[in-house]
């Protein structure tokens, strides 16, 4: 049997520190190599640590993700690799337990820093959506990590008032068509009804408002839902030039679905209300600077979510902040763009016009 690593054969100890630590993380794992190593029967190849990392985990457990029971983690070998060694030896030293276990709040803070959330904390985001009196809506019935781990984000976007959060649950669950959704739909109303909270006074005028802005925008979104693709996850420099040749076509990066690209329109891009023609300029305009702000500023470095499926890249510009996402199949696609201070207010006073 021979192991190859990027085309050089591999034996457990040429691993690295971070290699060897999450391979011990996978229950079995270190076994499945020594006997990958030592067996005669047949051969494999990986492209690096990460591909044979993800790969033992699937070969033997079935799943993409790693299940650390002591810390109640799932997690992706991909999202464990990025993690700072020092970082990576405080998850094991807890994982662990004993004497050398950290502390609850160095632990926590390791957890924070890296993005990484436990079962109780995914617990937590499915209470909230029972608080909010959505929790049995169809939208969350089959919800993967990717799908927990967004509600879990959307604890930090709650608004002050207990109702108006229930308000908006209520329209979100009724509109949206999965949990990434409920999202949109949910930080929309958040947001819209902040921005005019002396124009809409009451549940219903508030209700009317959001419904007429979603049925706007929705179907404007159409046209910023084209996207670049890659060969899966690359560096950041080949992403930069996948995204400038892009743009050199003519065409926009734009979202992976409308609600989200609604959402944003809402939250980012001076949305009060607009229809028809100046609707559509608003959107023109907003996408057009976030697609400035993509061509002026390179991206560099990113950080892959908890789940495997994601890298996230943010850029600040004088344009603006952008959050791009690339995802597993090679897809780039903006996630936010807010654009700087002048420029928003130059396209406020442009929408008024």
């Amino acid at each position: 049997m021979t192991v190859r690593m990027a085309s050089r054969v591999l034996q457990s100890a040429t691993l690295s520190e971070s290699g060897r630590q999450v391979l011990a993380f996978i229950k079995g794992g270190p076994q499945w190599l020594e006997w990958a190593i030592g067996t005669l029967h047949a051969s494999y190849d990986f492209r690096d640590e990460v591909d044979l990392l993800m790969a033992v985990q699937s070969a033997i457990h079935g799943s993409p993700f790693i299940l650390l029971p002591r810390l109640s983690l799932l997690v992706s070998p991909l999202k464990l690799m990025s993690v700072p060694a020092p970082d990576l030896r405080t998850l094991a030293h807890a994982e662990a337990g004993g004497d050398g276990a950290p502390r609850d709040a160095a632990l926590n803070a390791t957890l924070n820093a890296n993005g990484l959330c436990t079962q109780r904390m995914l617990a937590d985001g499915a209470a909230m959506l029972s608080t909010l009196g959505v929790g049995t809506a169809p939208a969350f019935q089959a919800m993967g990590l990717e799908d927990q781990l967004a509600i879990v984000a959307l604890q930090q976007d709650l608004a002050s008032s207990a109702s108006l959060n229930k308000e908006a649950a209520t329209f979100a669950a009724a509109r949206a068509q999965s949990a990434s959704e409920f999202v949109d739909y949910f930080r929309a109303c958040i947001s819209y009804w902040a921005a005019s909270a002396a124009t809409f006074a009451d549940t219903e005028s508030r209700a009317e408002a959001i419904a007429a802005a979603v049925d706007t925008l929705l179907p404007l979104t159409f046209a910023a839902l084209d996207c670049p693709q890659v060969d899966g996850f690359v560096g950041a420099a080949e992403l930069n030039t996948a995204i400038r040749n892009w743009l050199a076509t003519g065409q926009s990066v734009g979202f992976t679905r409308s609600s989200l690209a609604m959402q944003q329109i809402i939250e980012n891009g001076g949305y009060a209300g607009q229809k028809g023609a100046q609707a559509e300029k608003l959107l023109r305009d907003y996408i057009g600077s976030a697609q400035q702000a993509l061509s002026v500023h390179n991206i560099t470095k990113g950080r892959v979510e908890q789940n495997g499926q994601t890298w996230l890249f943010h850029t600040n510009s004088a344009a603006g902040q952008t959050d791009i996402e690339l995802d597993r199949t090679g897809v780039i696609s903006l996630r936010r763009f807010s654009r700087a201070g002048a420029q928003f207010v130059a396209a406020l006073s442009d929408a008024a016009a």
